[in-house]
């Protein structure tokens, strides 16, 4: 036999064997894989069936783990709620026959007497533009209802500690400070207003709901008028820039939740004013049609603050027997520069805890 003839054809057919079993073995090998895949996937699969059906998914120790945590977050959660609810303030027991006495030989004249002696932005002590804080009627001997009563005395409470702050932060005249009466609110038909006390009513805005899908579950709604009330005051001081950060340093460390907002300012010095602050009067480009047709909200704001300034600037018989042209300090008053007055007028949002029961 001639194998020379025949090399060649005996080279290709040794390649293709070699070829032919290395795609064999890897074939055997790839189903191999394949079914051991195969089997950990129905072994996983039956693992989460198993599970699934257990008194406790998806393991005794991740729910163990997860109670755990809980337990953790709940104490952190107890702690901080009792923390707060600490530093709130907690007015005194009151009658309607000891309220007279309270507001008159207590509640007045503690603030009268701070604010007098509170020198570090006025050389005369603080002026107070209304020295009663709109009390007249109960310094005159009214009395409150029995019902309104609790609510009465924590406001005033509320209000003897943030002026002390405010005197202690060294503003220099108190020009308003009293409760913001709630605003009125434009609902659609069939919607009701949502019950509050009127101690602790605040705006709130009224959103549509979001549109949901028939399958969608609507998300869990707080209850928040179950967590916390709130009392909103209307704050207006003059007062130096370089103190008026202490004064918000010093409402925030307040232990009582202050909330700021609706914060506006300007300078003191009416000469320095420009056209847009000046009152409507003032203002020939107003035309007196527009002021009165309905205002968007942004208007309204600018509207009050604007009230407040001429509020500011209006003399009345208290502050002229309180001196109140010598505000501030006299060694300012002589600079030509950077020792101007600040108006400047916020809300003040009070919110406070309500205790709950033990073990929720």
């Amino acid at each position: 036999m001639n194998w020379k003839k025949y090399k060649l054809l005996i080279v290709v057919g040794a390649i293709c064997l070699v070829v032919s079993g290395v795609l064999i073995f890897w074939i055997m090998r790839s189903r191999g894989q394949t079914s051991r895949l195969r089997s950990e996937v129905t072994r996983l699969q039956n693992e989460k069936d198993r599970l699934a059906r257990g008194e406790i998914y998806p393991s005794p120790e991740n729910y163990e783990t997860l109670r755990g945590d809980f337990e953790v977050l709940t104490e952190r959660r107890n702690a901080l709620r009792e923390a707060i609810l600490a530093g709130q303030i907690t007015p005194p027991q009151m009658n309607r026959a000891r309220f007279g006495d309270y507001v008159r030989a207590d509640l007045l004249p503690s603030i009268r007497e701070a604010a007098a002696t509170a020198r570090q932005g006025a050389d005369q002590g603080v002026i107070l533009r209304d020295p009663t804080f709109g009390l007249q009627n109960y310094v005159a001997g009214d009395l409150p209802d029995l019902a309104e009563l609790p609510g009465l005395m924590l406001r005033l409470e509320l209000t003897r500690e943030i002026t002390m702050d405010l005197f202690e932060s060294g503003i220099s005249e108190l020009i308003a400070f009293a409760p913001k009466a709630p605003d009125t609110e434009t609902r659609r038909p069939g919607t009701a207003r949502p019950a509050s006390d009127d101690m602790f009513a605040t705006r709130q805005t009224q959103r549509p709901p979001a549109r949901q899908t028939p399958a969608e579950d609507p998300e869990p709604t707080v209850n928040k008028e179950a967590l916390f009330e709130q009392v909103t005051f209307t704050v207006s001081v003059r007062v130096y820039e370089d103190f008026f950060w202490n004064m918000l340093n010093t409402l925030a460390a307040n232990e009582n939740q202050l909330v700021i907002s609706n914060l506006r300012m300007t300078n003191a010095n009416r000469n320095l004013w420009p056209n847009y602050l000046r009152p409507p009067e003032e203002a020939a480009s107003v035309d007196r049609e527009q002021r009165s047709a309905p205002r968007s909200r942004d208007a309204q704001d600018r509207l009050g603050f604007l009230e407040a300034l001429d509020r500011a600037e209006r003399p009345t018989p208290a502050a002229e027997t309180e001196r109140i042209s010598l505000v501030g300090l006299s060694e300012r008053r002589v600079k030509t520069t950077g020792g101007e007055l600040l108006f400047v007028s916020f809300d003040l949002i009070v919110y406070r805890l309500k205790p709950v029961a033990q073990g929720s």
